[in-house]
């Protein structure tokens, strides 16, 4: 009897491991968020549809040309973030500074995952944004037209006169409530941006950095 009592209590208390650790890994699961395609595409279209943004349209530039830039990590620190982090650190490391958190992980992982995002999407909203692959690429040696040279060069007329904005892919943080962003005009100036949710809306918190060329 003693015996059978004994293992009760050990399948008892193994059950109750397995269930708290059930326990922890929803909890994570919950603290991890899913951001879809739709909400980064949505928080693009939202910020972008603010044509006050003086730093989003810092000239007379109304419906410049999107062009976006994908980061690629490689785990390297670097000593630009040293002003602020104490010490040469890594990018995600620099970006959870803001977002007050130390779990770089989820950084790293929208970086990978943003390399796949559908920006030429935001077309559909009506902003000026061209897939430069179905126009011309490079083989190594030589330029490859995919059309003739007059809509190639007619292209680059637009861009030159409507402007070149080139951003960065958006970086949230887990709440959804903060985002980072880069952006630039073309042989000019650049800034990298915070936003802030607040009643539902974007908005802009701070500027982190910024550079001119």
């Amino acid at each position: 009897m003693k015996i059978a009592f004994k293992y009760l209590s050990v399948i008892i208390l193994l059950i109750s491991i397995s269930c708290e650790k059930e326990k922890k890994l929803v909890t994570k699961e919950i603290e991890t968020p899913i951001i879809t395609e739709e909400f980064k595409l949505n928080f693009l279209d939202e910020i972008l549809s603010n044509k006050g943004d003086e730093y989003l349209y810092p000239y007379d530039y109304k419906n410049p040309y999107l062009m976006f830039q994908t980061f690629e990590y490689t785990g390297n620190t670097d000593i630009i973030y040293h002003k602020r982090m104490g010490k040469p650190s890594t990018f995600p490391e620099f970006i959870n500074s803001y977002f007050k958190s130390i779990d770089t992980t989820f950084i790293i992982s929208q970086l990978k995952e943003n390399k796949s995002l559908d920006v030429y999407k935001l077309s559909e909203k009506g902003y000026n944004i061209i897939d430069w692959s179905k126009i011309n690429y490079y083989d190594g040696v030589k330029e490859i037209k995919l059309v003739s040279e007059d809509s190639i060069q007619k292209l680059r007329d637009e861009n030159e006169k409507e402007g070149q904005l080139m951003l960065g892919k958006p970086i949230f943080n887990k709440k959804l409530n903060k985002a980072y962003i880069s952006m630039g005009y073309f042989m000019s100036h650049g800034y990298q941006l915070l936003y802030k949710k607040e009643s539902n809306k974007w908005i802009l918190d701070k500027t982190i950095m910024e550079y001119v060329n």
